[in-house]
């Protein structure tokens, strides 16, 4: 489903941002199946993302490396009030 995909485009960077988390997106290609594989920092930031491919498309290998502690530190400097607990 298109409309469903611009969703994803919002909720899955937006999820990584509120938990604080790195999120690996992967999905299969072609049918109903959105493909666009991708990488998204604890601070929602889209590292990578392969392409969209359709039905009777090739399919894309999407490889990348990450700083997993960098990032963390990195969202939680930019983004940390999210996570903190309230002072008592």
């Amino acid at each position: 489903d298109v409309a469903a995909e611009s969703w994803w485009d919002v909720l899955d960077p937006a999820n990584a941002l509120v938990n604080g988390q790195w999120w690996v997106m992967a999905n299969q290609c072609g049918g109903d199946l959105l493909g666009k594989s991708r990488v998204i920092a604890p601070d929602g930031t889209v590292v990578a993302q392969a392409s969209r491919v359709g039905q009777g498309g090739d399919s894309e290998l999407l490889v990348v490396t990450v700083d997993l502690e960098s990032g963390i530190r990195e969202a939680d400097r930019t983004a940390g009030a999210l996570w903190a607990e309230p002072a008592p």
